[in-house]
């Protein structure tokens, strides 16, 4: 989720920033609105956008669980192979994990963007009731006593009774170009956006240069041939003005530079759309990426992949299985479509998918089962000898803890994306450090291909043993 995020803030900061350099300052702003509310929706999508020719050309990552290893006082350098006891820390804060409490601020803030949401409309609703109602053709004129605001929202055009017979024209008439577009449903557009993604600043980014394209639409639209008298209009009485987000407002202080500008730029040549086409490479870019990233949620592989080897191990280490276990098991064999045949093989799947596996330094003259145990032990003894037990007991834990490790073995034989899992940071940063600093291999390897091989590794810390 976070990698999710993560690529939809950059794909946005890549639009805008292609946006600013190249695309605003031209007067084709139909097509910069719909540049401005097409790519916050790209930029959502394009990390679900896999292109099969591309993804077909990597090499593939195989997933391996390795046995657990005891480190601490009473350990020795073979490889344990006993059932794991997790200790969680105590306190307060014991119940929640972080899913959890990004789930819960989340929800808060999404919360907090709704409530706003509501209040923007209940002013609306409010203004609404105020005023004295017209029906004008397509639109609903409300006029507002004692205000000088000039604003619509969908059909509905405000207007204060302070302004002049004069001022209201000029305003129906631009504030008609919204209602005739539905400029309205834009910005509601993006306030839903924001309200899914409150968190992101980029999108509030997007609404503010969304909400002058749509001023300098209806500024085209209207200004014509009297841009004088049309500047006077702008420039009057744009203080004390009433302005809600939701709106398009006539009276907007920071617009009225921007928009005069406008009203005086010439029209953009047509071969400066051209320009357009430069979003052509950016999007392929972005798709080009989003094919290659092999992002998965490894935390959740790597601990489904950890329960069923406790499980495994709590079976053979069981002197007798009772008759209430064996009907649990045959219910959940039962349930996901396996047999005890396929249950048997289930551990070795992803060695044999392999022509040879990564190769630890000291085991190249091994193969098969040899070479299996030569690589484990080799990886068990490095660990144990390299752990610093100062970090154990400097954690202040009891009893033993699991320290949950992840690691890829790329296809030149690296030891990189080391993750590790574990009560306390520093215990996790020392696993982290260990683990990367196993030595290079000799990549596995598939169908004449070096390939990345994903490695799982339960580290079970003896504290005060």
């Amino acid at each position: 989720m976070i990698h999710y995020l993560a690529q939809i803030v950059v794909f946005q900061a890549l639009f805008l920033i292609a946006y600013d350099l190249i695309l605003k300052r031209e007067t084709f702003f139909q097509y910069n609105r719909i540049y401005l509310l097409a790519t916050p929706l790209l930029s959502l999508l394009f990390p679900f956008v896999e292109i099969p020719v591309l993804t077909e050309q990597l090499p593939p990552a195989f997933s391996i669980q390795l046995p657990p290893v005891l480190v601490g006082s009473a350990t020795d350098t073979a490889v344990q192979s006993l059932p794991t006891i997790e200790i969680a820390p105590t306190g307060f804060f014991s119940q929640w994990n972080l899913p959890d409490v990004m789930a819960y601020i989340w929800i808060a803030g999404s919360s907090v963007a709704l409530l706003a949401l509501v209040y923007k409309l209940s002013r609306l609703w409010i203004l609404s009731q105020t005023g004295t109602r017209h029906r004008e053709g397509n639109f609903t004129l409300i006029v507002v006593p004692n205000s000088d605001c000039a604003f619509s929202f969908f059909e509905i055009i405000f207007l204060g009774a302070k302004l002049s017979p004069t001022q209201r024209d000029t305003i129906i008439q631009h504030e008609k170009v919204h209602v005739r577009q539905w400029h309205s449903a834009d910005l509601l557009y993006l306030e839903l956006l924001c309200l899914v993604f409150w968190f992101n600043p980029l999108f509030y980014l997007y609404k503010n240069r969304l909400v002058a394209q749509h001023e300098f639409i209806a500024d085209a639209h209207v200004a014509g041939l009297h841009k004088r008298a049309y500047y006077e209009s702008l420039l009057a009485q744009v203080f004390r003005v009433r302005h809600i987000s939701l709106t398009n407002s006539f009276f907007n202080h920071s617009l009225i530079k921007k928009r005069i500008i406008m009203l005086q730029k010439s029209k953009s040549r047509k071969i400066v759309q051209l320009r357009y086409l430069i979003m052509l490479p950016l999007i392929c870019a972005m798709v080009t990426y989003t094919s290659c990233s092999q992002e998965r949620d490894l935390s959740s592989e790597m601990s489904l992949s950890e329960k069923i080897a406790d499980l495994e191990r709590a079976i053979e280490s069981a002197d007798s299985i009772s008759e209430e276990d064996a009907t649990s098991l045959m219910r959940l064999g039962n349930k996901i479509g396996i047999t005890s045949q396929v249950e048997r093989e289930v551990a070795g799947v992803p060695f044999a998918a392999m022509d040879k596996i990564p190769t630890y330094p000291g085991c190249e003259d091994l193969s098969g089962n040899d070479a299996k145990q030569c690589f484990t032990q080799k990886i068990a003894t490095f660990i144990i000898e390299n752990f610093d037990n100062e970090v154990i007991k400097a954690s202040g834990l009891e009893g033993k803890q699991r320290i949950a490790v992840q690691f890829v073995i790329t296809d030149n034989g690296l030891v990189t994306d080391v993750k590790a899992k574990a009560a306390t940071p520093e215990l996790g940063v020392e696993a982290e450090r260990v683990v990367g600093d196993l030595p290079q291999m000799l990549p596995g390897e598939k169908d004449g291909k070096t390939v990345k091989v994903l490695y799982s590794l339960p580290l079970i810390i003896a504290m005060g043993e």
